[in-house]
């Protein structure tokens, strides 16, 4: 279960918003982690992918869970009365958010279908970026990055879920 209904937890949030444009295949919401990609910017917009979606040999260079790079937040579009859990579009602009340190979130943990386990989240799990997707993983301990720590227990995690996590900036 989430804190509240809002992907950015901290009251007194100090990170940096910006905006973007959305380049998918993939149907997504808010609450993923996305990186830009190294193409030029159409009205004064950079595009971004869903976290490693075109895999290294593109132009993003992500080539593996837990790779290090700038986490950037998806977050709703409030003006136009998105929820959370509305989709967005490919080609929409969009809104991002890069956490600081101590940053509390709504972040989508993700179930991995077909591994025949349902996952378990308990407080203090180190987690990580999955590449393609950009939802949250429990780390395996040797990834670049693990990012964020669980602040909420789930267990038997059956499906995609947003889950209350920390930002550690590393």
């Amino acid at each position: 279960m989430s804190q509240g209904n809002n992907i950015i937890v901290s009251g007194n949030y100090r990170g940096r918003r910006f905006e973007g444009t959305l380049t998918t295949g993939l149907t997504v919401t808010a609450g993923i982690v996305v990186n830009m990609l190294n193409t030029a910017k159409v009205g004064g917009r950079f595009f971004w992918e869903p976290f490693g979606e075109t895999g290294a040999s593109s132009n993003n260079g992500v080539a593996a869970d837990g790779d290090q790079r700038l986490i950037a937040v998806l977050l709703p579009d409030r003006d136009q009365g998105q929820l959370v859990t509305t989709t967005i579009a490919t080609g929409s602009r969009i809104f991002l958010y890069c956490p600081l340190p101590g940053e509390e979130l709504n972040l989508i943990f993700e179930n991995q279908s077909g591994t025949g386990d349902d996952a378990d989240i308990a407080i203090g799990d180190q987690l990580m970026v999955d590449n393609g997707t950009g939802k949250l993983l429990v780390a395996g301990g040797s990834e670049q990055a693990e990012p964020f720590i669980a602040v909420e227990a789930q267990t038997d995690v059956a499906a995609d879920v947003l889950t209350h996590v920390m930002f550690t900036g590393y």
